[in-house]
């Protein structure tokens, strides 16, 4: 699915790719027309909203249609449980089997809430350093203007590469403690 979702919006950037460029000469050529400017901005700012809300609603028919296509409706009805997933055995309320797996949504929910207040810092912690940044490229530029930005760019690469690495490394972790039973609740 995800594959074919990044082919239909790749398609379906041709419509506003093309409106951007009619409208990036029509600037070019009005030498700057700042009232003129103002309002064609305005007015391809409407036009891309109602495109964006249409493309939403196609794309949702596009994912019904392939669903039905590959055969992926209410697959999760019949999806097994996680090979990673703990839980305890009792009879389930539903249908009365005896080796139903069971675990606490009360420490599922507390388990998530814990992570959103990890992601929270993490968040804070590269807000900060992009301020941090942005601080140490303004002393940088003062010093040196050439070389300033270029080192600020670099600093600013490797944060974003860092704390991709340890997201990527702290999301999996907190995902496999929330104990999902099926691996679609797992992937969502």
């Amino acid at each position: 699915m995800y594959f074919a979702f990044l082919a239909f919006y790749t398609k379906s950037l041709f419509i506003p790719g093309v409106i951007g460029s009619i409208i990036y000469v029509i600037e070019q050529f009005t030498l700057y027309d700042l009232v003129g400017i103002k309002i064609l901005n305005g007015f391809t700012c409407i036009v891309i909203l109602f495109y964006t809300v249409a493309f939403l609603e196609m794309w949702k028919r596009k994912q019904s249609k392939l669903a039905v296509l590959w055969g992926q409706l209410e697959f999760e009805e019949e999806e097994g449980v996680r090979v990673d997933f703990q839980g305890v055995r009792r009879r389930s309320p539903i249908n009365g089997d005896e080796n139903d797996l069971w675990y606490s949504e009360t420490k599922r929910t507390l388990t998530m809430i814990i992570g959103a207040a990890i992601s929270l810092l993490i968040i804070s912690m590269v807000i900060g350093c992009v301020l941090g940044i942005f601080i140490f490229r303004h002393i940088l530029i003062e010093k040196n203007p050439r070389m300033g930005s270029n080192i600020a760019a670099l600093v600013n690469a490797v944060q974003i590469q860092v704390f991709n690495f340890v997201y990527g490394q702290v999301a999996v972790i907190l995902t496999n403690k929330e104990n999902h039973k099926t691996q679609t609740a797992y992937e969502n």
